[in-house]
């Protein structure tokens, strides 16, 4: 499925079913990927860099066959930026609301300014 199938798909879930998507897709992505993940694999690589990468690579492979590879450079971006932020400053909770903020403007805000 590429990018935009998956997307006109979740568009043309209910408005209750895409918020509810918004709230948990970024609390359990951000939850298994950054907060477990690269904890994880740091303590066992001794590395936050490569738990990073790791943990990026496997987050960016886990969105393909939904979104295709269309979305490559979306989640490759965000989960960066999301893994930069988390090996940083070690805030999850700052992760979860970037990442929730972001999948609310893309599924609720968005196509409502376009109605």
């Amino acid at each position: 499925m590429d990018l935009s199938k998956g997307l006109a798909e979740v568009l043309s879930w209910p408005l209750w079913l895409r918020t509810l998507a918004a709230i948990t897709a970024g609390t359990v992505e951000e939850s298994l990927f950054r907060g477990y993940a690269i904890e994880r694999i740091a303590s066992l690589a001794g590395s936050y860099g490569w738990a990073g990468m790791i943990s990026l690579a496997v987050f960016v492979v886990v969105h393909l066959p939904f979104w295709g590879p269309g979305i490559i450079f979306n989640a490759l971006f965000g989960g960066l930026i999301s893994t930069l932020l988390y090996i940083w400053r070690r805030d999850l909770a700052a992760c979860i609301i970037a990442h929730n903020v972001g999948d609310a403007i893309a599924l609720i805000v968005g196509p409502a300014m376009n109605h």
